[in-house]
């Protein structure tokens, strides 16, 4: 029953990657409870899923998003929407400051569509992981957009850094 906190990077207007690994923690979750007997301790330690942009509008929309759909795990799991520019200083970022707990996951889709969103996205990833070392981030992206290539050169170039790239073929009909 440990805590597991978990950061979506350019969630976007539905946040659809952050709202699926809610509902995964939550029902784990319950699992977990259901067999181990412990009801009574149904909000000890939960989850927490933070989702995040830099647009203000989709935010705004990402906040209903989260109003609508809070029901479905909102016992298990803590979710957050936040403001998150990968421009910006994100050793003090707010996320941060309050958020003394480990992040153990950074999870996007389709975050890198140019070379400036492939170096940002990169600096972004490259904080995170200076600060949680154990850190696992997923990616998911389709590889022929501008800036993925950077992307990932960016990422090898850091020390100590394992950067692993599976290619999952998609049919189209």
């Amino acid at each position: 029953n440990q805590h597991f906190s978990a950061l979506e990077l350019g969630s976007g207007a539905v946040g659809l990657s952050g709202f699926a690994l809610a509902s995964l923690l939550h029902h784990r979750k319950t699992i977990e409870m259901n067999q181990q007997q412990q009801h009574d301790n149904a909000n000890a330690n939960p989850h927490q899923v933070i989702l995040t942009d830099n647009d203000f509008d989709i935010l705004t929309q990402l906040e209903l998003n989260l109003e609508q759909n809070s029901a479905h795990f909102q016992r298990n799991v803590t979710v957050k929407v936040q403001r998150l520019d990968w421009g910006e200083d994100l050793i003090n970022h707010s996320i941060f400051q309050g958020n003394q707990e480990k992040i153990n996951l950074v999870i996007g889709s389709e975050l890198v569509y140019s070379n400036d969103t492939a170096t940002a996205c990169a600096s972004c990833v490259k904080t995170l992981l200076e600060r949680y070392p154990e850190l696992v981030v997923f990616i998911v992206q389709i590889t022929d957009r501008p800036g993925w290539d950077l992307f990932l050169s960016q990422l090898r170039q850091q020390d100590g850094m394992d950067v692993v790239e599976r290619q999952i073929p998609l049919l189209y009909h």
